[in-house]
């Protein structure tokens, strides 16, 4: 690499390094601003609270305040596990099953357990669903306008909604009974579980580490940080996307994209059971109910319904995950740089 390569490579990674690099002012692609991930272990909460707060005030709206459907006392401040079952009632069993989050099931889980309610709660009959990419690595956008299976003519338009990205971490080994069915792992899966691990101490998803480092093109040892990175990824180019899921269904982990001080970040939750697996069970995972969370995060495009930012607490984990990472220092131009 010639020096006037190496010089502009270095101002680059110097702009990105600002204190005052913003990616939104300066026109960066979000990409070129990320920096490292965390954990936040109110993801979710933060999710459920937000569904529950529209959940209410849809119901105000249409039956006044203080009284349910069939006119007994309402409060706000039941227990949020059994959220799922106020909103879907019996119906929640139909969509609800140790499978739901598997890589062939969730696309069904979504189109006939979460687009319906999604239309109730926004009014809307329009909402629709779309899918692009295969089953282990899929994005699901709710959409105003013709979804997969409506007729669409080519001026039809959509309105890009809500946008999650699910990418499937399962263990690849495979174990079945005797009859067929598949022994679902005690350990959510490898990958969660050490995500999980690696997000309490906070790891580097800087971008500048590329320029300076050198942009190696064989495949990631690390499989588990390919995972991270097609989710960010996707999530920076997609519309109106700030949630991602690792799935091994049952168990699912809820990533969020945030902007903070101006780069781009990624927060991560612990390990949740989409379903309730009874007190015989040996897994470590909280239970979340899965149709509930979903709902949640594709309503997050109505006012009422939307999640909260995170914490202050968890900004300021960010800055100072921020500042242990540093900088590069490029007098003399001593880091390795890229072949561009």
């Amino acid at each position: 690499m010639d020096f006037l390569t190496q010089l502009r490579i270095a101002l680059r990674i110097q702009e990105l390094q600002s204190p005052d690099f913003d990616v939104d002012i300066d026109g960066t692609d979000k990409l070129q601003g990320l920096r490292c991930a965390v954990q936040d272990t109110r993801i979710v909460d933060r999710a459920f609270a937000g569904l529950e707060r529209g959940a209410l005030a849809c119901h105000i709206a249409r039956y006044g305040p203080g009284v349910e459907a069939d006119g007994k006392p309402i409060t706000d401040s039941k227990p949020r596990d059994d959220l799922q079952a106020r909103i879907y009632g019996p119906h929640a069993e139909q969509f609800s099953s140790r499978e739901m989050f598997s890589p062939d099931t969730l696309s069904q889980t979504i189109e006939w357990g979460v687009v319906g309610p999604a239309r109730l709660f926004s009014d809307d009959e329009e909402l629709n669903l779309t899918t692009s990419g295969p089953e282990f690595r899929r994005i699901f956008t709710l959409v105003r306008g013709p979804g997969d299976k409506q007729p669409s003519s080519s001026t039809a338009t959509r309105q890009n909604m809500a946008t999650i990205v699910a990418i499937s971490v399962e263990d690849e080994e495979l174990v079945f009974d005797e009859d067929g069915k598949r022994i679902l792992p005690v350990i959510h899966s490898r990958g969660i579980s050490t995500l999980e691990r690696m997000s309490r101490k906070g790891f580097d998803l800087r971008f500048v580490r590329c320029l300076a480092e050198g942009v190696d093109e064989r495949p990631a040892k690390n499989i588990l940080m390919q995972f991270i990175r097609q989710i960010v990824i996707r999530l920076i180019d997609a519309e109106n996307g700030r949630f991602g899921l690792l799935t091994a269904s049952p168990y699912y982990m809820l990533v969020e994209l945030v902007k903070v001080d101006g780069k781009m970040h990624l927060l991560v939750d612990r390990p949740y059971s989409a379903v309730d697996e009874g007190p015989d069970s040996t897994s470590t995972a909280l239970y979340r109910p899965g149709l509930a969370l979903l709902l949640s995060l594709f309503m997050n495009h109505k006012s009422d319904f939307e999640i909260d930012e995170p914490s202050e607490d968890i900004k300021d984990k960010i800055r100072q995950k921020m500042r242990d990472l540093g900088t590069y220092d490029f007098k003399g131009f001593s880091p390795k740089f890229a072949s561009l």
